[in-house]
């Protein structure tokens, strides 16, 4: 799903592969021939893929992990994936600009199944701030920024751009 996903496989000397399609049809094969571990999807494709697997009685024994990312996935959803799949769910939030969350392989049930983890570096900053960038009271709802060791410092040649997306201090506005 997001660019560390991809290139920590490589870097670790790991395989990619790569579907034409993203039926259980194709993929179940594919998981099987391959010996996938882990598989990236986005809600509407895993909820196609626990169905299926439910409904066909598939086993993927190969398979250890399901990401899960680029929009909310559904708590009632997220609790299926291990029952049905026998393997662990891991949520993650990020974006191409910065910011990647992972919920972690031994987080309990409870924090995998109902959030999108934790930033991925320890140097990562968050806040949460209303329509003046004043910080907003925990719970409260508000526009995202963050900052840290891998946010991008700006896009190139768009100053008009990165004014708006970016506050004086190095925070990206996630809009």
């Amino acid at each position: 799903m997001s660019s560390p996903g991809f290139l920590g496989t490589l870097y670790a000397g790991g395989t990619i592969v790569l579907s034409r399609g993203s039926s259980p049809d194709e993929a179940f094969p594919l998981i099987k021939r391959h010996q996938v571990t882990i598989t990236a999807l986005v809600p509407p494709l895993a909820l196609i893929l626990l169905n299926a697997a439910a409904t066909r009685g598939t086993k993927l024994p190969s398979l250890k992990v399901l990401q899960v990312g680029g929009a909310k996935f559904s708590a009632e959803v997220a609790a299926r994936v291990q029952p049905v799949l026998g393997c662990t769910l891991q949520q993650v939030f990020g974006m191409a600009e910065g910011l990647v969350n992972y919920t972690r392989l031994d987080d309990p049930l409870d924090i995998i199944v109902n959030t999108q983890g934790k930033p991925m570096s320890p140097y990562d900053e968050v806040r949460i701030v209303d329509d003046e960038d004043a910080e907003v009271e925990q719970g409260q709802s508000g526009h995202l920024l963050t900052r840290g060791p891998y946010t991008i410092r700006g896009y190139y040649k768009a100053e008009e751009h990165n004014a708006r997306s970016f506050t004086t201090d190095g925070f990206y506005r996630t809009g």
